[in-house]
């Protein structure tokens, strides 16, 4: 691999099939490639297919005019191992012109050619909030017995109040399955509604339905 110094190319010319599997991050103690360019196929794989690994490819831009491969529907990447794509970039660097036609800003994938990305997720990914979690607070109570809710994955969690940014992102710290306790790493930045409550009181007889307010 070339040197890490911010300012080096990957470029996976036309006709080429290239696998990367090294395990760690891409450029260790420093800085991540400036593009990678796949005109050919690029597959993110594990170097041996019975033993987990971690990735972290790490670059400011990614164009793909071919192909780039992370899993497949018939074989994702499983939940024991953590293969990431980490994009770099300041709001004020320039915009990259990839051709005529295509510009880019900082921190993209852009794709005119086939991007497949298949990983493992959580049996069931969407939960409802079981007791109101205000602002400040670093735990949710949701449902027990969710074994595939890992330590390490990041939730999101939509918002309560008017505003469409009043969204939560957070880093799963741990997680109980026998109360349903779900620890954040880092307190909520705003209120998320989740009294187990619903319209069918007020509601049902005049318009047909009930909704939960979560």
């Amino acid at each position: 691999m070339p040197k890490c110094d911010g300012s080096e190319d990957l470029i996976i010319e036309a006709g080429w099939n290239m696998v990367y599997d090294l395990a760690g991050d891409s450029c260790p103690g420093g800085k991540p490639y400036k593009n990678l360019i796949v005109h050919g196929r690029l597959t993110l794989k594990r170097k041996d297919s019975k033993t987990a690994q971690d990735i972290n490819f790490r670059v400011k831009h990614i164009f793909v005019t071919g192909e780039l491969i992370i899993g497949s529907k018939a074989s994702p990447i499983p939940a024991t191992d953590n293969f990431k794509i980490t994009l770099y970039g300041l709001y004020a660097d320039r915009t990259v012109v990839y051709d005529g036609n295509i510009y880019a800003g900082n921190k993209v994938l852009a794709s005119i050619g086939k991007v497949d990305l298949f990983g493992t997720g959580p049996a069931a990914p969407v939960q409802r909030l079981l007791a109101p979690s205000p602002k400040g607070q670093d735990f949710l109570m949701i449902a027990k017995g969710l074994t595939d809710w890992k330590v390490g994955a990041r939730i999101h969690m939509g918002p309560t109040g008017h505003s469409g940014t009043d969204s939560d992102y957070a880093e799963i710290k741990a997680y109980d399955g026998v109360t349903g306790k779900l620890t954040l790493k880092a307190k909520l930045s705003f209120y998320h509604y989740g009294a187990a409550a619903s319209t069918a009181s007020k509601y049902k007889a005049e318009y047909g339905q009930a909704m939960d307010l979560r």
